[in-house]
C-alpha cells in the first residue's frame, strides 16, 4: 500500500518552542489551510503578512488537546506532523554523531524533501530525483 503523498497546499504546524510563528509566513502561501493546536505562540497565525504587508487570509484549524486530539466539529488534528516530527528527531539523533551543526540545515532540507517527494512503488530514488530535477528546470 503507497503512503499518502503530503499536500503542499496544506500546512500543520508543530510545536516548535522557542520559535516564533510569524517567523515561518515567508514559507507559507496565501490561502494555504494551517493546522495547529491552541499553543499561544500561535494565536498571530490569523494575522501574518507577507513582507509586502499583505495579509496571506490563511484558512487556520485548531484543535485543543486538552480536550481532544482530533477536533469533532472540523477533524483538524496534528497527528500527522507530529508523528512525523518524532521520526525525522530520531533520524537527526542517529546521524548526529557523523554530522555538524553546519549540516543540519541539509539534513531538513532533505527530510522535507524525501515527505513531499519519496514514492515507496518506486523503485529507483535516482529516477525520481530526476523526475522532480526535469519538472523544476524544464528543458
Amino acid at each position: 500500500m503507497a503512503t499518502p503523498r503530503i499536500d503542499p497546499s496544506i500546512v500543520e504546524i508543530a510545536d516548535i518552542i522557542n520559535y516564533p510563528a510569524a517567523e515561518e509566513a515567508k514559507h507559507i502561501l496565501p490561502r494555504t489551510t494551517v493546522y495547529s493546536d491552541e499553543w499561544a505562540a500561535y494565536q498571530c497565525i490569523p494575522r501574518l503578512v507577507k513582507a509586502n504587508g499583505t495579509p496571506l487570509n490563511l484558512d487556520w484549524h485548531t484543535v485543543k488537546h486538552s480536550v481532544n486530539f482530533v477536533d469533532p466539529t472540523t477533524g483538524a488534528n496534528t497527528q500527522r506532523i507530529e508523528s512525523e516530527w518524532q521520526k525525522a528527531k530520531r533520524r537527526l539523533v542517529r546521524n548526529s554523531n557523523k554530522t555538524t551543526t553546519s549540516l543540519m540545515p541539509s539534513h531538513l532540507a532533505w527530510l522535507g524533501w524525501k515527505s513531499i517527494n519519496a514514492r515507496p512503488n518506486v523503485k529507483d530514488p535516482f529516477l525520481r530525483l530526476m523526475e522532480v530535477i526535469a519538472r523544476r528546470y524544464p528543458v
